[in-house]
């Protein structure tokens, strides 16, 4: 498309329509704040005010942009700029002013039974994206289970260059260097010394073929609907026996509880479609989900669910690397906790009926807060009978804030305790450790939202022998809130 503009005066140049250009809006958008990004960083000065530096680095940027049109006519910038900036499958979003290079061979190196294998990769001016795996059917059980005493590779691969200097992967690897090594002292998250070990392969790389696809990534920001309650499906539960309680300094009304009043704060999930890439075959949505609720809850968001304007619910992949990651989101106050999530949703555009909705249900977990006790409850149990493996039956009872829950089972495990307990009524979740035990790690501590009323909960411990006289100690009883509906609609135009 010819420009048919005449400026006939300077500043004309700067009240240039881009509307009536290729690329659109989108892309122009795109591009000044690419251009201002990056003059920012080389001419950032502190000395200059701030208004008048955005001025000046607009005007810069716009006279840049426009002489750019101007020489070699609008489809050429767009096109010489899109294979500077945009989405390569398998690789997200990717920006080079000198073009990228690719790896001219897949490598691999044999060890033991388990390869290492290169199998991609893509270059550019600051960064570096290395497709590698360790493969091999001895790489399973026991080989990423590290037990007190042993350590888990932390290696994460290093670049070495022709001169001798090292990288780390990801780094910017120099347009001069185009064959180095690719090295691993050890396989990353393996235990030391039950894997093979000083890994090393040769990478060559080449320019990026002419046909090379790498698609406009548009940016469109999107707000998000009013929550809507949901109701859950009711579930079948074993109700807990009626039994009298352990022996324990309970006051005399500690089995009539009352829930104190709500509080008045709540949480809020904020989405946002933020940017978006249309390739040959359908859509890659960037949905941000910013998250605010107040100190002392916990909140968890379920996987994001896209349905069309039928109400049919699409099929979701969800490619790697497509997006960076999400930064962060600032308090809104001193009471509040907040945090970021990214997500990449890929789908077909075939037959697809716009207006999309995109919903994320959450729950939240609060305080139980009852004016009934105890707060904290400890439960003494003796083990002394018990080899590795062997469990003790307990079907004990007892108070945690007003509400009964039942001790199932303890086991004795490999370096550690699994216990079993049922829970009911106004309770969800409580937190439990073993004081005993000098702890390595844990988990198993269900939410109660996705799981049964039966939990169970693993301590891993430091300290060998194991005891056999231990306390559990049960604290921190929380209720969950009824799920909310969050939604967001898109459409690319």
């Amino acid at each position: 498309m010819e420009d048919k503009h005449e400026f006939t005066e300077l500043e004309e140049k700067f009240i240039w329509r881009k509307d009536v250009l290729e690329p659109d809006a989108n892309f122009a958008n795109r591009l000044e704040a690419k251009l201002l990004t990056e003059m920012k960083q080389r001419g950032k000065s502190q000395k200059e005010k701030p208004a008048f530096l955005v001025w000046k680095v607009l005007a810069v940027a716009m006279a840049a942009l426009f002489l750019a049109v101007l020489i070699i006519g609008p489809k050429n910038v767009y096109a010489k700029l899109q294979k500077m900036f945009g989405y390569v499958e398998n690789f997200g979003v990717v920006s080079s002013e000198n073009g990228f290079r690719v790896l001219k061979d897949e490598v691999s190196q044999e060890k033991e039974g388990v390869v290492l294998r290169v199998s991609d990769a893509l270059l550019g001016d600051d960064f570096s994206k290395i497709h590698y795996a360790f493969e091999g059917d001895s790489l399973v059980g026991e080989v990423f289970s590290p037990v007190p005493g042993e350590e888990s590779c932390w290696d994460q691969g290093t670049i070495v260059l022709s001169d001798g200097r090292r990288l780390a992967l990801g780094d910017a690897i120099p347009e001069t260097e185009q064959k180095v090594r690719l090295i691993f002292d050890c396989i990353p998250s393996t235990v030391l010394g039950k894997a093979p070990e000083d890994w090393s392969v040769e990478l060559v790389f080449e320019p990026a073929p002419e046909d090379m696809r790498v698609h406009e990534v548009r940016v469109l920001v999107t707000e998000t609907n009013p929550p809507v309650e949901t109701e859950e499906e009711p579930t079948e539960t074993s109700p807990v026996e009626s039994e009298p309680p352990a022996e324990t300094d309970l006051p005399a009304d500690s089995q009539t509880p009352s829930v104190s009043p709500e509080p008045e704060q709540t949480e809020e999930l904020d989405l946002k479609v933020k940017q978006f890439i249309e390739t040959d075959t359908g859509y890659i949505l960037n949905l941000l989900i910013d998250a605010y609720y107040p100190q002392g809850w916990f909140l968890m968001s379920g996987m994001p669910k896209v349905f069309d304007a039928n109400g049919n619910e699409l099929i979701l992949d969800f490619p790697n690397e497509a997006f960076e990651n999400a930064e962060t989101p600032a308090a809104r106050h001193a009471d509040e906790i907040a945090t970021g999530e990214s997500w990449a949703l890929s789908f077909a555009k075939s037959e697809l009926a716009l207006p999309l909705e995109i919903r994320v249900e959450s729950v939240t977990f609060q305080p139980l807060k009852q004016d009934a006790f105890p707060k904290e409850t400890r439960v003494e149990l003796d083990l002394s009978e018990l080899e590795t493996g062997g469990r003790l039956e307990l079907n004990q009872t007892v108070m945690l804030e007003g509400e009964a829950l039942r001790l199932e089972s303890v086991e004795l495990i490999e370096y550690g305790y699994r216990v079993v307990a049922q829970i009911d009524g106004e309770l969800h979740f409580f937190r439990m450790t073993v004081e005993e035990c000098d702890g390595v790690g844990g988990g198993g501590m269900g939410m109660g939202w996705y799981d049964p009323p039966s939990h169970e909960f693993s301590f891993h411990c430091a300290n060998q022998p194991l005891p056999r006289k231990i306390t559990l100690r049960l604290y921190e009883a929380v209720y969950r809130t009824d799920p909310r509906l969050w939604t967001v609609e898109w459409s690319p135009d």
